[in-house]
């Protein structure tokens, strides 16, 4: 970083998102053990697959906004007329995904089976999606004021976890915990939209169709990448439900909320490093880079650790954590562990590398690749090997992208004489 407030703001910006991270992903899992028991396999594999459906919404209203937008605003945060503009142009595209992914939803549970059975757990859960249309979240990462963020989300989910403990108490309040976590993200959602306006005094102008449509062509090839992304992480857990029910989904659920937790581990670094690395790439490529490689080695090596100590005690951990009745979820959990490692990789080359040097083409056709061959083995393995087929899809898929977000880089730096030879290693 060039001067003494930089690194403060930076150091501010990750221990924000580390403890916002922490919380994202330990109060959720204090709730694991706890509903894995009083919800049975069967229902805690229902509760998986009806919010990995919504999750696709999420990502649909999302539109890649949280890397795109957040570029934006790190750039024009200091001229408050364009700030207030763009912030309204995204806001308002956000509220019209959310109608249309809802009008979806409607179409799902009218015209299949599997979703009109449980029609009111889908709808109830659909405030996960609003709630989360509603957190400017790329508004606050753009500003670097994370602790925004941090105290929102963390006050919303102690709510919904200390709703859980008491109010969930035999397997058909399986809704109470939809509807718990909808909560929770519309409450964070409101809030900060309050934040926004009146205390960042940053107003939500009338939308302009024009300039709204514009924001959506900006974010496509994100957005795509985005999309694509959910096939072979969402979408492995909906075609398992699909093809093999409830309770290999509940094992895999079960395995992949421990191996959630490993990957936050990096996920506030990377995530608040990239402003600051964008701006980097506009002033100083030299200096983005060797940024990048220094906080990606550390951050590596850590990750590394933690995976190793999650294969080797894996047992321990899975008969503590979920009970003796997951011991299938054992293999699962020891074979995901690599999973983490590869995606920090797969963040280092694609968002902190590609998008700041405007590869976002490539970046979303790798993605688009991804998808296809993921929904491909995902058809040949799932059916064969149920839950431990959507282990290897999910190995195979996250290795491909990585090796291909890499050799982009390295073309990159191949390519375009005017990068040192002191970039070329990284």
């Amino acid at each position: 970083m060039n001067t003494v407030t930089e690194r403060k703001r930076l150091f501010s910006n990750v221990l924000s998102l580390l403890v916002l991270q922490g919380a994202n992903y330990l109060l959720p899992l204090l709730t694991v053990p706890f509903l894995v028991r009083v919800l049975g396999v069967e229902n805690f594999g229902l509760v998986a697959f009806i919010t990995a459906v919504v999750m696709y919404f999420i990502i649909i209203t999302d539109y890649g906004f949280n890397l795109t937008a957040t570029r934006k605003v790190s750039l024009c945060r200091d001229n408050p007329q364009q700030l207030a503009t763009l912030v309204s142009e995204v806001f308002w595209v956000r509220m019209l995904l959310c109608g249309l992914s809802l009008s979806v939803l409607t179409l799902l549970v009218l015209g299949i089976e599997r979703f009109q059975s449980h029609a009111f757990a889908y709808y109830l859960a659909f405030g996960m999606v609003l709630g989360n249309a509603l957190m400017p979240v790329w508004l606050f990462q753009g500003l670097e004021r994370m602790a925004y963020i941090t105290v929102l989300n963390i006050g919303a989910r102690c709510v919904a976890v200390a709703g859980i403990f008491l109010l969930v108490r035999q397997p058909s309040d399986y809704w109470l915990v939809l509807l718990l976590n909808a909560f929770g993200y519309l409450l964070s959602g409101m809030v900060a939209v309050y934040i926004q306006i009146f205390r960042l005094k940053i107003p939500l102008h009338r939308p302009n169709i024009h300039t709204m449509l514009m924001q959506l062509r900006d974010g496509w090839h994100v957005f795509l990448s985005s999309i694509s992304i959910s096939f072979y992480t969402i979408s492995s857990s909906v075609i398992l439900g699909l093809f093999a029910g409830n309770v290999a989904l509940g094992y895999f659920a079960a395995a992949e909320k421990l191996i959630a937790a490993v990957k936050g581990l990096t996920a506030p670094v990377m995530q608040a490093i990239f402003p600051a690395v964008s701006r980097k790439m506009v002033e100083n490529q030299q200096a983005a880079f060797r940024f990048v490689k220094q906080v990606g080695l550390v951050m590596l090596v850590l990750l590394g650790l933690a995976c190793l100590l999650l294969v080797w005690f894996a047992e321990p951990i899975v008969t503590l954590v979920l009970g003796p009745n997951y011991q299938a979820s054992i293999l699962l959990v020891q074979l995901l562990a690599i999973t983490p490692v590869v995606v920090l990789l797969s963040n280092i080359f694609g968002v902190q590398l590609m998008l700041p040097l405007k590869l976002n083409k490539r970046y979303s056709q790798i993605y688009v690749v991804a998808a296809l061959l993921s929904l491909t083995l995902a058809l040949i393995l799932v059916p064969l090997y149920a839950e431990l087929g959507t282990v290897l899809t999910i190995i195979s898929i996250e290795l491909f992208v990585m090796l291909a977000m890499g050799f982009s880089v390295w073309r990159y730096l191949r390519l375009n004489t005017s990068i040192t030879a002191e970039q070329s290693n990284v």
